[in-house]
């Protein structure tokens, strides 16, 4: 990036816009339009037959949630939680049944991306060294896209030289950790670099009492129960826990509304710390408004909640005010789930992962 030097990378698998795959090398320079030079061509970087190359999006928040399937060795040997050999590997086989990379690479081809960002929420996560390690392995054998895999926070963990953990920690239905647990598991990070979702429920009632006195459409009352005020007292947390221990930086994932975006930035003017800002793709296409009556409505709980149309204005007009800033980006949260795996179930959603913005289309 600071010389500006262009880089050559050759490819068997170039997806170009006439919808032809073809054999080319690829040169790459900051600022300036991609090259594309005959497959003879000179090249600085040589790609496995495997992988393909699209122009030219990047995704760096897909769940993938393929699993690495540990041997009992491996379990006793890394083990965290977990406490059952024979519970985790059935929590294996039935997410790869219904998830894999493979499947998440070719979504992001079809989307014209090739380099997405795989989060660690699978019964065999990505914590600790060597089990992060493995998952990476597997991920690379079986992408058609270059792929990463952000390591898991948990507490007990020391961090991974130059990776960004993910804590999931603050999210509704994920690590299930308490306030101690995870200022705990932030201690271990000070210096370091951590992602967050923004997204528990609220303090003073469970789901299952909003839901008991709340008649509204179904297809809004989740949004209705994790609204702004959870998101910005999510993030507000978070944040503090960053500030008191120490943190390099802190990635808010999926900003739902344009408060959520300005408190953001709000934070960053008082330094200490660094606060990159990641927007939810479909927050900028859906309101809650919108899903009122919608035939895709029951299949869009998508956490935090969709925002009102007002709310839906702000982030759009925050976004663009920031549009030149390499910290503000676009993120999908995809996960490629078939549709009846996504549906509502017994007035319960199934696999979350941009339900509304994919099924519609």
């Amino acid at each position: 990036m600071e010389q500006k030097k262009t880089v050559r990378i050759r490819t068997k698998q170039l997806h170009v816009d006439t919808g032809e795959i073809i054999p080319a090398v690829v040169g790459c320079c900051p600022q300036q339009p991609l090259e594309i030079l005959p497959f003879e061509s000179e090249a600085d970087t040589v790609l496995a037959d495997n992988i393909h190359v699209a122009l030219a999006r990047c995704d760096p928040h897909v769940h993938a949630r393929e699993s690495v399937v540990p041997s009992r060795d491996e379990f006793e040997r890394y083990r965290l939680r977990e406490a059952s050999f024979e519970q985790t590997l059935a929590a294996v086989h039935r997410a790869n049944a219904g998830y894999n990379v493979y499947r998440a690479s070719l979504a992001a081809l079809k989307g014209g991306v090739w380099l997405i960002g795989c989060m660690g929420n699978t019964p065999w996560a990505p914590v600790g060294l060597k089990r992060w390690e493995q998952t990476c392995q597997l991920y690379w054998h079986n992408s058609l896209v270059y792929t990463h895999v952000w390591p898991r926070m948990e507490p007990g963990t020391v961090p991974i030289n130059h990776q960004q953990a993910k804590d999931f920690g603050s999210t509704f239905g994920g690590s299930g950790l308490s306030p101690a647990e995870r200022d705990e598991m932030y201690q271990e990070y000070a210096g370091c670099d951590v992602s967050y979702h923004n997204d528990q429920a609220r303090p003073d009632q469970t789901l299952a009492e909003f839901f008991s006195h709340n008649n509204g459409p179904p297809e809004v009352r989740f949004h209705w129960y994790f609204n702004e005020e959870t998101v910005l007292a999510s993030q507000r947390e978070t944040i503090a826990l960053a500030r008191a221990h120490g943190l390099r930086s802190l990635l808010t994932r999926h900003v739902p509304t344009g408060s959520a975006f300005r408190m953001l930035i709000a934070e960053r003017e008082q330094g200490g710390l660094l606060l990159p800002i990641e927007v939810g793709l479909d927050y900028l296409y859906w309101n809650r408004d919108m899903v009122i009556g919608h035939p895709t409505g029951m299949i869009n709980y998508r956490r935090p909640a969709l925002p009102s149309p007002e709310e839906q204005d702000g982030l759009i007009e925050e976004l663009r005010r920031h549009s030149d800033d390499p910290s503000v980006y676009i993120a999908s949260d995809h996960a490629p789930h078939r549709p009846e795996d996504k549906a509502f179930r017994n007035a319960k959603p199934g696999s979350p992962g941009t339900r509304l913005l994919e099924l519609s289309t």
